[in-house]
């Protein structure tokens, strides 16, 4: 029987970074069968930024993009260019928008 397809893992956070040390330690364990895609934070300053390493970072500030679904939106771009199919919310302190919710069900 064939392995299944890996699962593309995004994941978005705010703050220093240990739920995504977490993640990222499952994943390349093989914990958990997938591939980490992309880390998205709302916050240049967010520490978890610098724990990526090697793993595509991004920033997508919630002033560039004013009201809620127009940030999700963003995000949502963001990881559809990647084929993400599963989003982490590792300390992410924003509330997402029903739309953002409903699409990654």
């Amino acid at each position: 029987m064939p392995d299944p397809p890996q699962l593309v893992i995004g994941v978005l956070a705010s703050g220093r970074g240990s739920n995504f040390e977490a993640i990222a330690g499952a994943v390349a364990s093989g914990a958990i069968h997938g591939e980490l895609a992309v880390l998205i934070s709302d916050r240049a300053e967010a520490p978890a930024l610098s724990l990526a390493h090697g793993i595509e970072s991004l920033v997508i500030e919630a002033r560039e993009h004013p009201g809620r679904e127009a940030h999700d939106k963003a995000i949502l771009g963001a990881l559809e260019e990647r084929g993400v199919g599963l989003v982490c919310l590792a300390g992410y302190l924003r509330l997402l928008s029903p739309g953002f919710v409903r699409h990654f069900a």
